[in-house]
């Protein structure tokens, strides 16, 4: 679903990051619970476009986040020239929040759903607040 949302906002010349903290390469862990059978041609519908999406992903955007250096190796196979890089939230969580506050233009963070344990009322706050001190 996030998808054409990117590639919209990509269309408007505006620089993407993207933050991934999982990669799925083999969907046979996920069969018991999808209720399908590994060889079964609808689970291999799925991961086929699993990996579509993985690759339409990586050229919508300018940079990946990967928090860790394992998954990120999965995603390099598949970034082509997107950069891929390692920032593991438990070190780098305050790093990224001044970096995201030092930015002259606006800019959108979203971290998969917006939920309150994730900080999303944190941050409405700071928003709201960061916007008032910066009227551009």
């Amino acid at each position: 679903l996030e998808l054409p949302f990117l590639l919209l906002i990509r269309a408007t010349g505006r620089i993407i990051t993207y933050y991934a903290h999982n990669y799925v390469n083999d969907l046979s862990v996920f069969a018991g619970q999808l209720n399908r059978s590994v060889n079964q041609a609808s689970t291999k519908i799925l991961f086929f476009g699993l990996q579509l999406y993985y690759r339409v992903l990586t050229q919508s955007v300018h940079r990946l986040i990967i928090l860790d250096e394992g998954i990120a190796s999965q995603w390099r196979q598949i970034a082509g020239s997107t950069p891929v890089l390692v920032e593991p939230l438990w070190i780098s969580a305050s790093r990224q929040k001044k970096k995201v506050f030092l930015l002259r233009r606006f800019t959108v963070v979203s971290f998969g759903f917006v939920s309150y344990y994730k900080g999303a009322d944190w941050f409405a706050k700071l928003a709201k607040r960061f916007a008032a001190l910066n009227p551009e």
